[in-house]
């Protein structure tokens, strides 16, 4: 509690916090003067439900990346050792995924790169840090195959493949204003819990430090969409929160069930679009309305007749599936079987409101009935 007290009682927090709200409002003003001379066509998808003309800035990722570069050039006031193993840690998250952020801004900026690309550079980034992370692999804790599982090339097979769906799940979510901002919120405090209770202070001030990034974006980000993640913000912020994960569980012994209970959402979300996907026989690299927050906006606007009020809404609304993880992980974390009954409830909970919820097409259909 002394280092964490040091930690945020000096002025290092609220000197990142400070730059990071100028550097928002510079991309911000940049965006509105410049954004013409770069910018040669308007985004457009299924997934699209933000109505306003103008094109919002999608720098969410170049923010993250500043700030991580930025705290390299910190010394924080706490014990020389953990600064020593917090700047090689956020030196491999630059590293590692510069080719997933050089290609994600490519397509924020002029919305021209293939889905495949984009999924090339994001394997390629998992790959790269799987191989180069320095704590090893968490065990895989699956009765009778887990042994097999863990095996070094099939172990690294198994969690680039996982660190790479997460980093598209993240992406998958980011369709409302605050609705990825606020899972990504809850995970990072997710991870400062359990880092906190196992005394892994490097993974818990890295989260800290997060925490304060995600809670700026979010004052511009909701409800006002003044500025959005984009593919940068998603892919980076997915890899982040799945590498701090990975590295949390490799430097402690224990279960690694717990690491799906605050990944949940983007996970079920990436698992299961791309198995609905192949039911319905279509391209899991394409996108469509179909998924869990889009269904709830199309039942909402239909109510409300206010894009940007549904909009708004989507993020409260769907809570119970992205703050749940949290609130339970502190009972759960420690023990392979509660956390196994957790992701069952979380299951039950994600699927009991998906099929609630008629689709697009559904209301379509039942409105041609009605006429």
């Amino acid at each position: 509690m002394k280092y964490l007290y040091n930690f945020y009682s000096q002025v290092d927090i609220l000197n990142i916090m400070l730059l990071y709200t100028l550097l928002t409002l510079f991309i911000l003003f940049f965006w509105k003067k410049y954004s013409k001379n770069f910018i040669t066509s308007n985004y457009d998808g299924v997934q699209r439900i933000h109505k306003d003309k103008t094109e919002i800035p999608r720098m969410g990722g170049v923010l993250l990346y500043a700030g991580m570069i930025f705290c390299l050039f910190i010394e924080f006031d706490i014990e020389p050792w953990l600064n020593q193993e917090i700047k090689p840690i956020l030196n491999l998250l630059l590293i590692c995924n510069l080719p997933l952020f050089v290609i994600a801004l490519r397509e924020d900026i002029k919305y021209d790169v293939s889905a495949i690309l984009r999924l090339i550079a994001i394997v390629l980034s998992s790959f790269i840090f799987i191989i180069f992370q320095p704590f090893g692999l968490p065990a895989i804790d699956i009765p009778f195959i887990g042994n097999y599982l863990s095996i070094p090339v099939v172990s690294i097979i198994i969690f680039t493949i996982a660190h790479a769906g997460y980093c598209n799940g993240m992406n998958l979510i980011d369709g409302a204003n605050g609705l990825a901002g606020m899972v990504i919120f809850t995970t990072l405090l997710s991870i400062a819990i359990v880092s906190f209770i196992l005394s892994d202070l490097a993974i818990l001030y890295i989260a800290l430090i997060l925490i304060s990034f995600i809670v700026i974006f979010l004052l511009f980000n909701y409800p006002w969409g003044s500025i959005f993640l984009g593919d940068s913000g998603a892919y980076l912020w997915g890899s982040v929160l799945a590498s701090m994960t990975i590295m949390l569980y490799a430097r402690n012994d224990v279960p690694t069930w717990g690491a799906v209970v605050f990944l949940f959402y983007p996970s079920i979300e990436m698992v299961f679009s791309v198995i609905r996907k192949k039911v319905q026989r279509k391209n899991p690299l394409h996108p469509d309305p179909d998924h869990l927050h889009l269904k709830l906006y199309f039942v909402i606007e239909r109510s409300v007749k206010r894009a940007r009020v549904a909009n708004d809404l989507v993020m409260p609304m769907i809570s119970i599936i992205w703050l749940t993880p949290a609130l339970i992980i502190p009972w759960v974390f420690s023990d392979a079987v509660l956390s196994i009954l957790a992701i069952i409830f979380l299951v039950f909970i994600y699927f009991g409101f998906y099929w609630a919820l008629p689709s697009k097409n559904q209301k379509k259909d039942i409105n041609d009935i009605r006429k």
